[in-house]
């Protein structure tokens, strides 16, 4: 969840519980990747998961947030995106290298009460 506060136009990015899942570097590299100092990270389920190849990520890691790599990686990735669809009434994906089962960019999900 992602929560902005304060008064326009001083603005605070407030990140709680969330997942930040990355494939592969940037295409303008690493160095353009940052995350502000001034982001306050909330809650204890707060995960960056590189699914790139084991010791090449080069991203930001900030402090409370949990950065995992490897098969720990796909394992909560592939946790995390099941609970999703599941909790979206989609079935899940049991594909280790198929991170993302449906097709982009549209993808319709059920809305209901």
């Amino acid at each position: 969840m992602v929560q902005l506060l304060g008064n326009v136009p001083h603005h605070k990015l407030v990140i709680s519980d969330s997942v930040f899942a990355i494939g592969s570097t940037p295409r303008l590299g690493w160095s353009d990747e940052t995350i502000p100092p001034e982001v306050s990270w909330i809650g204890n389920n707060n995960f960056i998961l590189w699914l790139g190849a084991p010791g090449s990520y080069g991203g930001p890691k900030p402090e409370g947030v949990t950065f995992l790599e490897g098969a720990v990686a796909e394992d909560k990735w592939i946790s995390v995106r099941n609970k999703w669809l599941t909790d979206h009434s989609l079935p899940p994906q049991n594909f280790p290298a198929d991170y993302n089962p449906h097709e982009a960019p549209l993808m319709q999900i059920p809305f209901g009460p």
